[in-house]
C-alpha cells in the first residue's frame, strides 16, 4: 500500500524535482524560467549586434572605415556571448 510521502517521494524522483514546502515554485518552474530569461538575453544580444552592423555600415558609407570596423569586431563579440545560468555567474563572482 503506497501512502501519500512514498508517491511524491517517488513522483518527485522520477521529474527530477525536488521536494519543497507548499506554495514554492517548482524545481521545473525554476528551470522554465532560467530558460525564457536565456531566450530573451540571446534575442536582446542578437538586437544588439544587428544594430552595430547597421551602424557600421552606415559609417562605411560615410567613409569612416576605422569606426565601422570597430562597431563590426564588437558585434562579432556579442555573436560570442552566451547567457549562463545564474547560479554560475554567483559563483564566477
Amino acid at each position: 500500500m503506497n501512502d501519500s510521502k512514498t508517491v511524491t517521494a517517488s513522483h518527485t524522483h522520477l521529474h527530477g524535482l525536488e521536494p519543497r514546502a507548499f506554495g514554492q515554485e517548482t524545481l521545473a518552474a525554476d528551470k522554465l524560467e532560467d530558460m525564457r530569461v536565456k531566450r530573451m538575453l540571446a534575442r536582446r544580444l542578437a538586437e544588439k549586434a544587428k544594430n552595430y552592423e547597421r551602424a557600421a555600415a552606415k559609417l562605411e558609407i560615410r567613409g569612416d572605415g576605422d569606426a565601422a570596423e570597430v562597431l563590426h569586431r564588437a558585434a562579432d563579440r556579442l555573436r560570442h556571448i552566451t547567457a549562463k545560468p545564474a547560479k554560475e555567474l554567483l559563483s564566477s563572482g
